[in-house]
Protein backbone atom coordinates (compact mmCIF):
# COMPACT_ATOMS: atom_id res chain seq x y z
CA UNK A 1 0.00 0.00 0.00
CA UNK A 2 2.84 2.38 0.85
CA UNK A 3 4.63 1.71 -2.45
CA UNK A 4 1.39 2.24 -4.37
CA UNK A 5 0.82 5.57 -2.62
CA UNK A 6 4.37 6.68 -3.41
CA UNK A 7 3.99 5.72 -7.08
CA UNK A 8 0.68 7.59 -7.34
CA UNK A 9 2.29 10.65 -5.74
CA UNK A 10 5.23 10.45 -8.17
CA UNK A 11 2.83 10.28 -11.10
CA UNK A 12 1.06 13.41 -9.85
CA UNK A 13 4.26 15.37 -9.12
CA UNK A 14 6.77 14.45 -11.82
CA UNK A 15 6.39 15.77 -15.34
CA UNK A 16 7.96 12.86 -17.22
CA UNK A 17 7.15 9.86 -15.02
CA UNK A 18 4.71 7.41 -16.61
CA UNK A 19 2.94 4.24 -15.59
CA UNK A 20 1.35 1.79 -17.99
CA UNK A 21 0.09 -1.64 -17.06
CA UNK A 22 2.02 -1.76 -13.81
CA UNK A 23 5.30 -0.67 -15.46
CA UNK A 24 6.96 2.64 -14.64
CA UNK A 25 9.33 4.68 -16.76
CA UNK A 26 10.60 8.14 -17.61
CA UNK A 27 10.05 9.48 -21.14
CA UNK A 28 10.49 12.77 -22.95
CA UNK A 29 6.70 13.21 -23.17
CA UNK A 30 4.88 14.98 -20.34
CA UNK A 31 2.86 12.99 -17.82
CA UNK A 32 -0.83 13.70 -18.44
CA UNK A 33 -1.73 13.75 -14.72
CA UNK A 34 0.94 16.35 -14.00
CA UNK A 35 -0.08 18.46 -16.99
CA UNK A 36 -3.70 18.47 -15.81
CA UNK A 37 -2.69 19.31 -12.21
CA UNK A 38 -0.58 22.26 -13.39
CA UNK A 39 -3.37 23.59 -15.57
CA UNK A 40 -5.86 23.21 -12.70
CA UNK A 41 -3.66 25.43 -10.54
CA UNK A 42 -3.85 28.22 -13.13
CA UNK A 43 -7.65 28.31 -13.56
CA UNK A 44 -8.94 31.74 -12.53
CA UNK A 45 -11.96 32.09 -10.20
CA UNK A 46 -13.88 34.12 -12.81
CA UNK A 47 -13.57 31.22 -15.27
CA UNK A 48 -15.01 28.87 -12.65
CA UNK A 49 -18.00 31.16 -12.10
CA UNK A 50 -18.56 31.65 -15.83
CA UNK A 51 -18.48 27.90 -16.50
CA UNK A 52 -20.78 27.19 -13.56
CA UNK A 53 -23.27 29.79 -14.76
CA UNK A 54 -23.18 28.38 -18.31
CA UNK A 55 -23.85 24.84 -17.09
CA UNK A 56 -26.62 26.03 -14.74
CA UNK A 57 -28.33 27.78 -17.67
CA UNK A 58 -28.25 24.51 -19.62
CA UNK A 59 -29.62 22.32 -16.81
CA UNK A 60 -32.15 24.80 -15.37
CA UNK A 61 -35.01 23.49 -17.47
CA UNK A 62 -38.09 25.22 -18.81
CA UNK A 63 -40.72 24.13 -16.26
CA UNK A 64 -40.59 27.53 -14.52
CA UNK A 65 -38.91 30.89 -14.89
CA UNK A 66 -35.31 30.63 -13.68
CA UNK A 67 -33.28 33.56 -12.36
CA UNK A 68 -29.59 32.82 -12.00
CA UNK A 69 -27.73 34.54 -9.20
CA UNK A 70 -30.11 37.44 -8.51
CA UNK A 71 -28.26 40.27 -6.81
CA UNK A 72 -31.32 42.03 -5.40
CA UNK A 73 -35.04 41.35 -4.88
CA UNK A 74 -35.78 43.59 -7.89
CA UNK A 75 -34.00 41.05 -10.15
CA UNK A 76 -36.89 38.60 -9.64
CA UNK A 77 -40.29 39.96 -10.71
CA UNK A 78 -43.33 39.72 -8.46
CA UNK A 79 -45.92 37.99 -10.64
CA UNK A 80 -48.18 34.91 -10.60
CA UNK A 81 -45.76 32.67 -12.52
CA UNK A 82 -43.77 30.02 -10.67
CA UNK A 83 -40.14 31.14 -10.35
CA UNK A 84 -36.87 29.59 -9.23
CA UNK A 85 -34.02 31.75 -7.98
CA UNK A 86 -30.72 29.89 -8.28
CA UNK A 87 -28.42 31.52 -5.75
CA UNK A 88 -24.76 32.30 -6.20
CA UNK A 89 -22.56 29.66 -4.51
CA UNK A 90 -21.47 32.21 -1.91
CA UNK A 91 -25.10 32.95 -0.92
CA UNK A 92 -26.88 30.87 1.68
CA UNK A 93 -30.62 30.27 1.90
CA UNK A 94 -30.46 31.33 5.55
CA UNK A 95 -28.89 34.78 4.84
CA UNK A 96 -30.88 37.97 5.41
CA UNK A 97 -30.27 39.11 1.82
CA UNK A 98 -31.87 35.90 0.54
CA UNK A 99 -34.76 36.33 2.96
CA UNK A 100 -35.30 39.79 1.46
CA UNK A 101 -35.51 38.14 -1.96
CA UNK A 102 -38.52 36.12 -0.80
CA UNK A 103 -40.35 38.94 0.95
CA UNK A 104 -39.61 41.99 -1.20
CA UNK A 105 -40.25 42.47 -4.91
CA UNK A 106 -38.12 45.55 -5.46
CA UNK A 107 -39.14 48.35 -3.07
CA UNK A 108 -42.46 46.88 -1.89
CA UNK A 109 -43.49 43.65 -0.20
CA UNK A 110 -43.76 40.71 -2.56
CA UNK A 111 -47.45 39.97 -3.19
CA UNK A 112 -46.94 36.59 -4.87
CA UNK A 113 -44.25 35.32 -2.55
CA UNK A 114 -45.60 31.75 -2.67
CA UNK A 115 -44.64 31.55 -6.35
CA UNK A 116 -40.92 31.96 -5.66
CA UNK A 117 -38.56 29.17 -4.70
CA UNK A 118 -34.85 29.47 -4.11
CA UNK A 119 -32.15 26.89 -4.35
CA UNK A 120 -28.65 27.21 -2.97
CA UNK A 121 -25.47 25.21 -2.68
CA UNK A 122 -25.12 22.86 0.26
CA UNK A 123 -21.98 24.29 1.93
CA UNK A 124 -20.26 20.92 2.36
CA UNK A 125 -20.74 19.93 -1.28
CA UNK A 126 -19.29 23.05 -2.89
CA UNK A 127 -15.59 22.08 -2.68
CA UNK A 128 -16.13 18.85 -4.63
CA UNK A 129 -18.24 20.67 -7.24
CA UNK A 130 -15.63 23.41 -7.55
CA UNK A 131 -12.81 20.88 -7.97
CA UNK A 132 -14.75 19.08 -10.71
CA UNK A 133 -15.38 22.43 -12.46
CA UNK A 134 -11.70 23.34 -12.26
CA UNK A 135 -10.68 19.97 -13.68
CA UNK A 136 -13.24 20.29 -16.49
CA UNK A 137 -11.98 23.78 -17.40
CA UNK A 138 -8.34 22.65 -17.25
CA UNK A 139 -8.93 19.67 -19.54
CA UNK A 140 -11.02 21.79 -21.90
CA UNK A 141 -8.14 24.30 -22.13
CA UNK A 142 -5.59 21.52 -22.63
CA UNK A 143 -7.59 20.10 -25.53
CA UNK A 144 -7.47 23.55 -27.18
CA UNK A 145 -3.69 23.96 -26.62
CA UNK A 146 -2.24 22.85 -29.96
CA UNK A 147 1.40 23.05 -28.82
CA UNK A 148 0.79 20.78 -25.85
CA UNK A 149 -1.33 18.36 -27.86
CA UNK A 150 1.60 17.99 -30.27
CA UNK A 151 3.82 16.79 -27.40
CA UNK A 152 1.37 14.21 -26.05
CA UNK A 153 1.38 10.60 -27.14
CA UNK A 154 -1.64 9.14 -28.92
CA UNK A 155 -2.54 7.24 -25.76
CA UNK A 156 -2.41 10.44 -23.68
CA UNK A 157 -4.59 12.27 -26.22
CA UNK A 158 -7.14 9.45 -26.06
CA UNK A 159 -7.02 9.52 -22.25
CA UNK A 160 -7.54 13.30 -22.26
CA UNK A 161 -10.57 12.95 -24.55
CA UNK A 162 -11.96 10.15 -22.36
CA UNK A 163 -11.59 12.25 -19.20
CA UNK A 164 -13.20 15.24 -20.91
CA UNK A 165 -16.20 13.16 -22.01
CA UNK A 166 -16.60 11.69 -18.52
CA UNK A 167 -16.44 15.13 -16.88
CA UNK A 168 -18.86 16.59 -19.46
CA UNK A 169 -21.31 13.83 -18.61
CA UNK A 170 -20.89 13.91 -14.82
CA UNK A 171 -20.47 17.63 -14.13
CA UNK A 172 -24.13 18.66 -14.56
CA UNK A 173 -25.16 15.87 -12.17
CA UNK A 174 -22.55 17.02 -9.61
CA UNK A 175 -23.76 20.60 -9.86
CA UNK A 176 -27.40 19.63 -9.42
CA UNK A 177 -26.40 17.49 -6.43
CA UNK A 178 -24.59 20.46 -4.85
CA UNK A 179 -27.59 22.77 -5.34
CA UNK A 180 -29.90 20.99 -2.92
CA UNK A 181 -30.75 23.63 -0.29
CA UNK A 182 -34.34 24.71 -0.99
CA UNK A 183 -35.88 27.88 0.34
CA UNK A 184 -39.33 29.38 0.03
CA UNK A 185 -41.47 32.01 1.72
Amino acid sequence: ALVGDVLNKLEEELWYFHSEGGLYRFTNQPNLNRVIMDRMESVAPDKIEAELKEILQKVAGKEMEVYLWPESPADVPDNKRIKLAVLHPSSRIEDNEVEDLFFYGGQAFRIYKNTLFGVGVEPGSYPAMEKALIKYIAIKELREDKELMATLSGESKDELLSRFKALSRDLPVNIIAAYRKLGMA
